[in-house]
């Protein structure tokens, strides 16, 4: 029990007079209460009081009696109630340092590191061959970093696109040159078919019963079901609808690409929000017309982007991107320059190590200097497609393999470039599939929304202890694997979690610590949340 002491300290000013030397004694005079002037009692004719001269005491009148105090009974203090979380009690205040902490119960974090996966793959005719040895061999891929279960990943698949191609649009007159070219987004022959997917949009996984648009760990059969999505199909470049034959029957409408564009739709689907709000905004939103379904109400272009391929990718998620194609990128009005910007602004990752990017090439699209950083033979008998725009045409004839460049990272040159021809097709796979897990968990950050105590942190991986780095090089052993605290962005770091022999089928990361609440701190306390 707490209880406050209320001290009245009463001055009483005392006169020496009458003092008997031989017994000290001294007799006070009366002490006169002076009531304080109004306005009717004040004489005007009395002249001030000089401060700086010595005058005779004034007579006051006798003061009034002080009536004796009482000291009020408190009632007994409850424990403070923390803002932090209400319905939490808090234990007895502990004193571990000068000052006084409270302590909230905290329930530790617990997570896997993220993958997000984007495929961009050709679906002209050419690719059929290549899209078959992909779906048979992705079980090599998913299976290097699904392994143990260590990872929470999200693999998605657009298709390449064509600007000048998938542009048919009703709202422009029918001898628009774009129209006579273009194609319909719906198939006029097959009801309900689409001809095309948009710019950028994730191809739906087949059969899924909530629209879903990308394989997750979590996913039912998650390898048959991602072996069906990435097989997206080809289709056949036809210069102009054949619609009716001689005798009147269907026979065949226009609806495949001619100039494949790769680093386009990859843009779209990760942060379409770029396009449709960058420099060249108009020519973007044009590629999502008002009479396909795509603009919002009220030319609400935000709301679209907010909308357009909803969590993928994830904030918090390493993202890999895999461009599989036979031949050039044709994305025109644009440099490798600009795509590698875009990204670094989505992840804030100058160095790219949030982010993995590959191609699966042919080598008739690669420079003589990537083809001859490459040692293994190519296939005779595998044809690139060469129906390609006039090369005047481009800025940079090797678009793709040039922005591969600028994002291999600390790789060497080509080193995140694979021979779509090779005939150990799944051995490259894995190999990329390997990759991505190791650059995933050789450096984990875990952002946090608040002020740790250092020195209560304690992380755990599949029930095992990781020291911090100070600690780690106190062992007598150390291990490869440790953690560090960045308090300048309240970030905790965990390296190296590659090498970390997990087992088991549920291994997570849990990291357990009490926070230090700045808003509850005072001079006197402050209050901790945590163990």
């Amino acid at each position: 029990m707490k209880r406050v002491l209320i001290f009245v300290i009463l001055s009483f000013a005392f006169i020496q007079t009458g003092c008997n030397s031989d017994s000290g004694d001294l007799q006070p005079e009366v002490v006169k209460y002076i009531p304080e002037p109004t306005p009717d009692t004040m004489n005007p004719e009395v002249a001030p009081v000089d401060p700086l001269k010595m005058h005779d005491p004034i007579p006051v009148a006798e003061a009034p009696k002080t009536p004796d105090l009482q000291v009020p009974t408190l009632p007994e203090l409850q424990p403070y109630q923390s803002q932090v979380d209400p319905n939490r009690t808090f234990e007895r205040p502990t004193v571990d340092r000068q000052d006084q902490e409270e302590v909230v119960p905290f329930q530790p974090m617990t997570l896997k590191p993220k993958i997000d996966i984007l495929f961009v793959i050709d679906d002209s005719l050419s690719m059929l061959a290549h899209q078959i040895n992909l779906s048979r061999n992705i079980n090599r891929f998913v299976s290097t970093f699904a392994k143990n279960d260590q990872l929470d990943y999200q693999i998605a698949v657009t298709s390449i696109y064509d600007t000048n191609r998938y542009f048919k649009d009703s709202s422009l007159p029918a001898d628009d040159e774009r129209n006579l070219q273009g194609v319909t987004e719906m198939s006029r022959l097959e009801p309900g078919k689409r001809n095309f997917y948009r710019m950028g949009q994730l191809v739906p996984v087949p059969n899924a019963t909530n629209g879903e648009t990308f394989v997750t760990s979590e996913t039912p059969n998650s390898l048959s079901t991602l072996s069906k999505l990435l097989k997206i199909g080809t289709k056949n470049f036809v210069k102009s609808d054949k619609v009716h034959s001689e005798n009147g029957k269907l026979i065949e409408e226009a609806y495949g690409p001619r100039y494949e564009e790769m680093l386009y739709p990859m843009l779209a689907a990760v942060d379409v929000k770029q396009l449709l709000f960058g420099n060249n905004a108009s020519f973007f939103r044009s590629q999502y017309p008002k009479s396909q379904g795509w603009d919002p109400a009220s030319n609400d272009w935000a709301g679209f982007a907010k909308a357009f391929n909803k969590n993928f990718p994830r904030p918090d998620a390493h993202l890999a991107i895999i461009f599989v194609t036979d031949t050039l990128d044709q994305s025109y009005r644009l440099s490798a320059q600009q795509v590698k910007a875009a990204l670094v602004a989505l992840k804030n990752d100058p160095n790219f190590e949030k982010i993995s990017t590959y191609g699966v090439l042919h080598p008739n699209s690669l420079s003589q200097r990537v083809r001859r950083s490459h040692s293994q033979r190519f296939a005779a008998k595998c044809k690139a497609d060469e129906d390609v725009r006039d090369l005047s045409e481009f800025q940079d004839p090797q678009l793709l393999e040039s922005f591969l460049s600028l994002t291999r990272g600390e790789r060497e040159e080509g080193s995140n470039i694979f021979n779509i021809c090779h005939k150990n097709y799944g051995d490259q796979l894995a190999q990329v599939g390997t990759e991505i897990r190791t650059k995933r968990l050789k450096r984990l950050e875990i952002p946090l929304n608040f002020i740790p105590e250092r020195d209560r942190i304690k992380v755990t991986y599949s029930g095992t202890p990781i020291l911090d780095s100070v600690s780690n090089q106190k062992q007598s052993k150390p291990k490869a694997f440790y953690w560090k605290y960045r308090s300048h962005d309240k970030t905790l770091v965990i390296y190296n979690l590659d090498q970390f022999a997990a087992t088991g089928n549920d291994n997570k990361i849990e990291v357990d610590f009490s926070i230090i609440d700045p808003n509850q701190a005072t001079t006197d306390s402050s209050v901790r949340i945590g163990q």
